[in-house]
């Protein structure tokens, strides 16, 4: 059981102290947030529990400023075949531009 207690310990840690991290379920609704994210990305998870890429408040662009739409999305492709080297803009609600960020 102290290893069990440890081990939750330390991964709590990590999560709460890593540098980003957002966490969707298979239905790619937002399941979960760290300080850091919520910094990068500007809301807190309680503004974004529960929503998908797809919901207003989580658009999200290419460089050329095109949408990410369904499928192409990084995330989906992330929960199929994972993702590398994409760069997206997220939209930053307070600075009404974009945070860049890169897969």
């Amino acid at each position: 059981m102290k290893c069990s207690r440890r081990v939750k310990s330390n991964k709590s840690t990590v999560w709460n102290n890593g540098s980003r991290g957002i966490y969707q379920d298979d239905t790619v609704k937002f399941t979960d947030m760290n300080p850091a994210a919520e910094r990068i990305m500007g809301y807190t998870f309680e503004e974004i529990h529960g929503n998908t890429h797809e919901d207003p408040i989580c658009e999200s662009i290419y460089p050329d400023w095109t949408d990410f739409l369904g499928e192409k999305h990084p995330s989906m492709v992330a929960m199929k075949t994972g993702v590398e080297d994409v760069v997206m803009g997220a939209k930053y609600p307070n600075r009404k531009a974009y945070t860049w960020l890169k897969y």
